[in-house]
């Protein structure tokens, strides 16, 4: 991913799938496995070193996102529409 760049979720899945694909010439199955299961553990370590309050937070009221996103769409009964 080139840097200051958000990659799109598409751009995401297809660099994935290709490491994978890379990954499987050079790994065995069971050194695949053992690969995710491991990165797996770093995620879930990260992801609970992030506080409760965060997810309960709307983006809009978190200070270093203001400004720099437009406020989320809504439907007609008030649910967030995703737009991809």
């Amino acid at each position: 991913m080139t840097e200051g760049r958000q990659e799109t979720r598409g751009e995401e899945v297809a660099r994935v799938r290709s490491y994978l694909a890379s990954q499987v010439m050079r790994r065995t199955p069971e050194q695949l496995v053992e690969a995710l299961r491991e990165a797996h553990g770093q995620f879930l370590e990260a992801t609970a070193a992030i506080p409760d309050a965060v997810f309960s937070t709307p983006p809009r009221e978190l200070p270093s996102t203001r400004g720099r996103f437009p406020p989320p769409l809504r439907g007609a009964n008030g649910h967030l529409m995703c737009v991809m």
